[in-house]
């Protein structure tokens, strides 16, 4: 009885042995390596052996004999289900082999490899930081830990977007939805490379470069990697430049209001009209000066932004209606380049806390710029999209677009999309890199689309009213 037991025990083994090596096979594509099917073969004629072993023992279970039931034939049952099984065996782990030193091999291949880029993980400068879909980070390597003063086991884990802050957006409820790193993940950007001063966990400044790209896994994004490299040394020449810049402006301030107001003079004055040639020298000396003027302008805007002076006034304003002052006050110089303005979603207020003066300073920039590079007989269009945490506006062209080698760099300072010396619209280069600080003082961020030749979307988003940190 003791032998029936074992027996029983041993085909249940087997069969679920069987089960499992066909199942498991056909899941990990095991099946379709050489020798896989001789050693399910093996094991199945194995348990055929067993099964016959079992019906020796018990009259119900005559049927399984399939020579006879004397024990010379019932030997040779046994024998020949046990020889062909174990043969089919040793042929199928003999086939089996090379693809197991093959995939042992690619093991190996795969550690070094891992090792490897760990290592060069470990020795790079620059911080690298992995997220997954939600925004959560899976890996830092030991310079992000470094540059932002977390160890490694206090950043695994965290959302990236509530952990690591912009000094200018400390404070906020940044929703995940609004970020730069979401625009990478939901694909709506391929790339994102920005310029911030990040507030480290001890409270300290730490300006930095960033750049996110998405990860490609099965056609599909997984997640994202942050390569944050430390720009301290370069920022601090930027800001000496610009002290050096804001000084001259400051000089040069006062005596160009002088100019400007006496030319004024010059060209109003009641002695008589001035003949033509003379006034013509007036309109051209007074045009440069009041464009000589805004350059002064934008330079002490600049420097007041980097060293931390600019100033908003916040109150409760209706986006909706600032868009249809904004627009008026652009008429008249977008139809000097024959191009109409258009907007939609103003028709019902829209209400946040900001500064309206400054957005609106935002929205010059914006327009004057698609109206710029738009064709003549062009249409800018100018929206505004509400989301649940923010509140997007979009100016929108169907111009020249941004060349590609000048994507990456627009909201530099000094930056023109179009740096010739040919180049057909004058500037300073700071008006983009003053509205984007502009909105990013705000709470907020700014970005583009733009494809060569088929125009561009420039948009910027803002906290709605009950995220705004701004509020009260």
């Amino acid at each position: 009885m003791v032998d029936v037991v074992l027996e029983t025990i041993r085909a249940v083994i087997l069969l679920v042995l069987v089960v499992y090596l066909g199942l498991h096979g056909a899941k990990r594509k095991f099946a379709v390596a050489k020798g896989w099917w001789s050693i399910q073969v093996g094991f199945s004629l194995i348990l055929l052996g067993t099964f016959v072993d079992i019906a020796d023992n018990f009259e119900s279970l005559s049927f399984l004999v399939i020579l006879g039931d004397t024990p010379a034939q019932a030997f040779v049952e046994k024998l020949v289900g046990y020889l062909l099984g174990f043969s089919f065996l040793a042929v199928g782990i003999y086939q089996l082999a090379p693809s197991v030193e093959r995939l042992m091999k690619e093991i190996s291949d795969r550690e070094t490899a891992e090792n490897q880029s760990k290592l060069l993980l470990s020795s790079v400068s620059e911080g690298v930081i992995e997220v997954d879909l939600q925004g959560n980070i899976v890996f830092c390597n030991p310079s992000s830990s470094r540059l932002l003063g977390f160890s490694e086991s206090e950043l695994i884990g965290l959302p990236l977007h509530e952990t690591i802050k912009d000094v200018n957006t400390a404070a906020s409820l940044t929703a995940f939805e609004s970020t730069y790193l979401f625009d990478v993940i939901s694909g709506a950007s391929q790339e994102k490379i920005a310029e911030e001063v990040l507030l480290k966990k001890d409270g300290t400044h730490l300006p930095v470069e960033y750049t996110i790209t998405p990860i490609i896994k099965d056609d599909g994004i997984a997640g994202a990697v942050v390569v944050i490299r430390d720009i301290t040394e370069r920022h601090t020449a930027e800001v000496a430049k610009s002290q050096f810049l804001s000084t001259i402006s400051h000089e040069l301030r006062t005596p160009l209001t002088s100019i400007i107001g006496s030319l004024g003079l010059v060209k109003h004055a009641s002695a008589g009209p001035l003949p033509a040639k003379v006034t013509s020298i007036l309109q051209v000396a007074e045009r440069n000066s009041h464009r000589l003027k805004s350059l002064v302008d934008d330079f002490l805007d600049f420097e007041k932004l980097t060293s931390g002076d600019f100033q908003l006034k916040i109150h409760q304003i209706d986006l909706a209606q600032m868009m249809k002052e904004s627009l008026e006050l652009s008429r008249a110089y977008s139809e000097k380049f024959g191009v109409t303005l258009k907007a939609t979603g103003v028709d019902s207020p829209t209400f946040i806390y900001a500064d309206e003066a400054r957005l609106l300073q935002v929205m010059d920039n914006l327009v004057s710029n698609a109206t710029k590079f738009s064709h003549k007989g062009g249409v800018v269009e100018i929206s505004i999209e509400k989301a649940h945490s923010a509140t997007r506006i979009s100016v929108k062209d169907k111009g020249v677009g941004v060349p590609l080698e000048a994507q990456k760099k627009l909201f530099g300072r000094f930056v023109q999309a179009d740096s010739t010396d040919t180049r057909a619209h004058g500037g300073t280069g700071l008006g983009l890199s003053i509205a984007k600080a502009i909105v990013e003082q705000h709470g907020g961020k700014m970005g583009f689309f733009s494809e060569p030749g088929k125009g561009s979307t420039f948009y910027f988003e803002l906290p709605s009213e009950e995220h705004s940190r701004l509020a009260g």
